[in-house]
């Protein structure tokens, strides 16, 4: 996906680096806010065992991932683009998609090109804003959850409103990336027969090679 490779090439050889010469970073931002008790503590106890295993960590404030995430929420740059690839036929066929997904897709008609215009210009901003950061860190991988909750009832999910909510909760960490144009990757890290958690390392664009090696490593250490 990062364009390194042409599609007839074979798959790469990516050994796992030494756990001892990673520099991992937990984001000081809202990602690690509001967590699910079950979450936070296979974080926790994952931090612990890659500190314990060598790797250096430490917590760094990055306001840019909150800018991120009020992008996401407040000026999303995906509805606009939806709408122009399905605008015939959500015109013609609305009642016929999901009602909840249905909306949020007809909500590109709102959107002006110049408005959407400004929101490609902002983006451009987070997106150097963060890769400057990144950089200066000289971090591996940034180190957060990938989503803030275990998997929702349901029943969470019934009242619009709730579903509306619901829904952001569980797309918040993974969206940041987006918006800094990064790459990124799950791993679980939840004891067996416990709720499903996953331990989300992200880099900069076109960091995906190192990346793998990383998150090979820190795999192998969480052992799960």
């Amino acid at each position: 996906m990062c364009g390194k490779m042409s599609p007839a090439a074979g798959l790469p050889r990516l050994d796992p680096v030494k756990l001892g010469s990673i520099s991992l970073v937990i984001p000081a931002a809202r990602v690690m806010e509001d967590l699910d008790e079950a979450v936070q503590s296979a974080f926790e106890r994952s931090v612990e065992a890659l500190a314990a295993a060598g790797a250096s960590i430490r917590e760094v404030a990055m306001p840019v991932l909150d800018h991120c995430d009020d992008f996401f929420l407040e000026r999303p740059i995906v509805v606009y683009e939806v709408w122009q690839h399905h605008r015939e036929m959500l015109q013609q066929h609305l009642d016929e998609y999901d009602p909840f997904v249905g909306l949020r897709m007809s909500a590109g008609a709102d959107i002006s090109a110049e408005e959407q215009q400004n929101r490609y210009r902002e983006r451009d901003l987070i997106v150097a804003t963060f890769n400057q950061q990144f950089e200066s860190m000289q971090a591996d991988a940034l180190l957060y959850p990938s989503v803030a909750c275990v998997p929702p009832a349901i029943a969470e999910t019934d009242d619009e409103d709730d579903a509306r909510r619901v829904n952001l909760r569980c797309l918040r960490n993974t969206a940041t990336v987006n918006y800094f144009d990064g790459c990124s990757i799950s791993l679980p890290c939840h004891p067996p027969g416990e709720a499903p958690v996953g331990l989300m390392l992200s880099a900069a664009n076109g960091d995906d090679d190192r990346l793998y090696q990383v998150a090979a490593a820190v795999e192998t250490t969480l052992g799960v």
